[in-house]
């Protein structure tokens, strides 16, 4: 049986025995072999037979003291580096362009999400139609259904996927306007409104110089400003990406729409949810029994119906005619 050494404290044996434990169990293992490998290889203290003076016999004992805590701060250092190396990989160090595929990927999976709207323009003279400042958008993928809470007035819109638009007119009936026959006002409104989240992503990343400007304790934040004239629609894009999920936290999208203008839009995240099929169709917000006026009644008539409930602006909402039949 092999004697101890008479300089070796047995705390120095649990210490190293402990150390090996770890470097075969941590990810850090080769970083932490190597510190273990340079503290074996030094040079043993040998004990003197030989009387020292007390000096000598205080630096013995202040060596014999602060071994282990050499091993320990040895370790510390290395899990350190490990550490911060780590971190490095993580999407908290991510670039731009890793962020919004991470995002593109979290909103490509089936959850419905709200997000409250406000508009801004700069010039409303001559508008003919001032849409709602403050609405919720729900979306999945590129579909999309608006929520306009008025008090007393209520009404839900939105488009299909053929591009047809129809909007609830009560309880129990909901107009539909086909994608001819939209006047200008209501291109307008639907342009402003969609979010199309997954496609608008999509042409940010390829058309758009991405630049991280700045992170908080839960986001980060991405701005995206066109490459060249073409994408000049979107002049500017701050997207907030939630550190957990990659959801839009927030998107404010800086546009100059073609004889619209210049508006700001803000899309900020409030639910999140299973998606209600139901509410991507008119028929998912009326109560039974119900009745959707399309396009086998005439223009006149629904025109008539949008007048009614939302006034004189609404007039401009459908623009081409057809040969229809009327409501009873």
């Amino acid at each position: 049986m092999d004697k101890q050494s008479p300089d070796r404290h047995p705390i120095d044996d649990l210490v190293r025995e402990h150390l090996e434990q770890q470097a075969e169990q941590e990810d850090t293992a080769a970083l932490t072999a190597r510190v273990l490998a340079s503290i074996s290889t030094q040079t043993p203290i040998v004990a003197d037979v030989q009387p020292r003076a007390p000096t000598s016999n205080i630096r013995q004992v202040t060596r014999r003291f602060m071994k282990p805590f050499a091993y320990v701060a040895a370790i510390a250092t290395a899990l350190l580096i490990a550490f911060v190396v780590g971190r490095m990989d993580t999407t908290a160090y991510a670039n731009a362009t890793t962020l919004l595929r991470a995002a593109m990927l979290t909103h490509s999976e089936p959850i419905e999400r709200c997000y409250v709207v406000t508009v801004e323009r700069e010039n409303e003279d001559g508008l003919e139609f001032k849409p709602p400042r403050d609405v919720r958008l729900w979306t999945q993928g590129d579909r999309f259904w608006v929520e306009v809470d008025r008090g007393e007035r209520r009404w839900a819109w939105g488009r299909n996927a053929d591009g047809a638009v129809w909007t609830t007119l009560g309880p129990r009936r909901a107009v539909q306007i086909e994608p001819d026959e939209l006047g200008r006002p209501l291109k307008y409104m639907t342009d402003l409104y969609t979010l199309e989240l997954e496609s608008l992503l999509q042409t940010i990343l390829h058309r758009y110089r991405l630049e991280r400007t700045s992170s908080t304790a839960t986001t980060h934040v991405i701005t995206a400003r066109p490459r060249g004239q073409r994408e000049r629609w979107i002049r500017e894009a701050v997207i907030e990406v939630d550190k957990e999920t990659k959801a839009v936290r927030q998107l404010v999208l800086q546009r100059q729409l073609p004889e619209r203008g210049a508006s700001m839009l803000t899309f900020t995240l409030v639910d999140a949810r299973t998606p209600d099929e139901s509410k991507y169709h008119p028929e998912g917000h009326l109560t039974e029994t119900f009745r959707i006026v399309a396009s086998d009644v005439s223009v006149e008539r629904r025109r008539e119906l949008l007048v009614a409930r939302f006034g004189p602006a609404a007039e401009k909402w459908i623009q081409s005619e057809r040969t229809t039949t009327d409501l009873p």
